[in-house]
């Protein structure tokens, strides 16, 4: 029998697992950890599934950049991990890796925390460039959308730190204060381990 899901087979004899499922893998096993996957993993781990594409996978290590971004990964993870934020780890990697621009993909519901985030990238040294989700303002009408598909929320029209709030119908079910997101003001980032002086406000990086 074949199966997906380890939970969807009901006799363990007869088992025959098709995708890999790390989820199931009970706490107990996890033979990864200690590299011996292939011993005693599971039958959906993906050691015993499928070892030939492991096997091609680890191959890309000898690339020199491949080999250089999972050693220096792996050393920002033994010094900072569960010590440092995120974003220290970020720039700890990106330092490590002689990288000079950083480039932040956004939603455009955290616009506003991607300025920050640029704000801090930058007083480390580090150019960075963002583009937010919408970018192209592509109609969704165009992919074939009816209005009445779209999202119905306070559409937020802001220049720095003027906004206007143009108000659109809700449906009755939906909290408006559920929509609404605050534009134009900056928190203060958390002062990091380098030191970084940046503060927001309305003048700009510092």
């Amino acid at each position: 029998m074949t199966v997906k899901n380890p939970k969807a087979a009901k006799n363990p004899k007869t088992r025959h697992y098709q995708d890999p499922s790390c989820a199931y893998c009970p706490p107990t096993v996890r033979a990864c950890r200690q590299g011996e996957d292939r011993q005693r993993g599971p039958g959906f781990c993906p050691s015993r599934i499928a070892p030939e594409a492991i096997d091609d996978a680890f191959e890309h290590y000898a690339e020199p950049f491949v080999r250089k971004v999972a050693q220096e990964s792996a050393r920002v993870e033994s010094e900072g991990y569960c010590r440092w934020t995120r974003v220290e780890e970020i720039c700890a990697f990106a330092r490590r890796m002689g990288f000079k621009k950083i480039g932040i993909a956004t939603c455009i519901s955290f616009v506003d925390q991607a300025y920050t985030l640029s704000g801090i990238l930058e007083s480390h040294g580090f150019e960075v460039a963002s583009t937010a989700c919408k970018h192209g303002s592509v109609a969704k009408e165009e992919i074939g959308l009816k209005d009445s598909e779209k999202i119905r929320a306070l559409f937020l029209l802001k220049s720095s730190r003027n906004i206007e709030i143009e108000p659109v119908s809700l449906p009755a079910s939906l909290d408006p204060s559920m929509v609404v997101q605050s534009a134009g003001r900056i928190r203060q980032p958390r002062r990091s381990r380098w030191g970084s002086s940046w503060h927001s406000g309305s003048s700009g990086h510092k």
